[in-house]
């Protein structure tokens, strides 16, 4: 009999309990606490135009997933240490207020995993 164990992580979404699949990392080659992520809540009405993520190690990806675990926009294969999601998704348009969670995958496989609010 083979057995696989599969970790989750458990998120909240208007009072609602899922399971996403992603486990967040606790070490690894990149310093990942030295990850900046702001204006975090983003408020365009205060004239916030994007999200900033930085201090990010060259050849990381970046992923953001919906309260529902819906994949929502993803950046694979930063070139700088500073990149920008304008709260948009894959099809450029914009975002609904919420919660949404990001997944940053250093090029070593280390992954570490946040949320940021957003407010329209």
């Amino acid at each position: 009999m083979k057995v696989i164990t599969i970790l989750f992580l458990a998120l909240i979404c208007a009072g609602v309990y899922f399971s996403s699949g992603l486990m967040p990392s606790e070490s690894g080659a990149q310093d990942l606490t030295e990850i900046k992520v702001y204006p975090n809540p983003f408020k365009p009405k205060l004239g916030h135009t994007k999200i900033t993520f930085e201090n990010l190690k060259a050849g990381s990806a970046i992923r953001i997933y919906s309260c529902t675990g819906k994949l929502i926009w993803e950046k694979q294969y930063t070139t700088a240490s500073k990149e920008f999601w304008y709260a948009d998704n894959t099809s450029s348009q914009k975002v609904a207020a919420g919660i949404y969670t990001y997944v940053i995958i250093a090029p070593d496989g280390v992954r570490t995993v946040g949320k940021v609010a957003i407010a329209r």
